[in-house]
């Protein structure tokens, strides 16, 4: 959680390298769990985090974040066969200067669900709002057609799962949370709505 926090902070405006408490910031804390951190997803986060704080992804702690990473990417462009992973490896590469492998996008327009949403798996799932916000983001700024148009049935399925409250469930009838109302919004933002 403390990876989420500091994007958080990076987003309103604070360095996650300036946030401090007894002498550690919360890139310190998050430097001394690294060693634990080797799953896709945590990879991905902690180049989020690490650039966010304007230091490098390639030389943090130790190691090389993006060639770990990288590692994980297949030939035909996803990571763990997971929608969502290959969704934050293009983030984090792109935060990191480094150009996201060609297969990689077209591999993630292929996995949108015939709904217009995404899963966290491949095509075929189960859609929802968090999954379909983070493939926006990885979409942002994708010339070509069938990006364009992933984006548009990606748009109108947020819109459509939009709760009465204003906010947006993890799932339909679940009930309305501030992670997928985020979600939701920054994949909204990013699709320019």
């Amino acid at each position: 959680y403390a990876g989420w926090a500091a994007l958080g902070l990076a987003a309103a405006g604070e360095n996650p390298q300036a946030v401090e408490r007894g002498g550690h910031s919360v890139i310190d804390y998050v430097e001394s769990g690294l060693a634990a951190n080797t799953d896709p997803g945590s990879v991905e986060r902690t180049i989020l985090v690490v650039r966010a704080a304007g230091l490098s992804a390639e030389s943090f702690g130790g190691r090389n974040l993006v060639s770990a990473l990288e590692r994980d990417i297949a030939r035909n462009g996803a990571v763990s066969n997971q929608a969502n992973w290959t969704a934050f490896a293009i983030l984090a590469l792109r935060a990191a200067d480094v150009a996201p492998p060609a297969a990689m996008v077209p591999w993630l327009v292929r996995q949108q669900d015939s709904d217009g949403g995404f899963n966290y798996g491949t095509r075929g799932g189960s859609s929802d709002v968090d999954d379909t916000g983070s493939v926006l983001e990885a979409l942002a700024g994708v010339a070509g057609s069938a990006a364009s148009r992933a984006r548009t049935r990606a748009v109108r399925y947020i819109k459509a799962e939009q709760d009465p409250d204003g906010g947006f469930p993890s799932q339909p009838g679940s009930g309305s949370n501030a992670q997928t109302t985020a979600f939701a919004i920054q994949g909204l933002i990013a699709a320019g709505v």
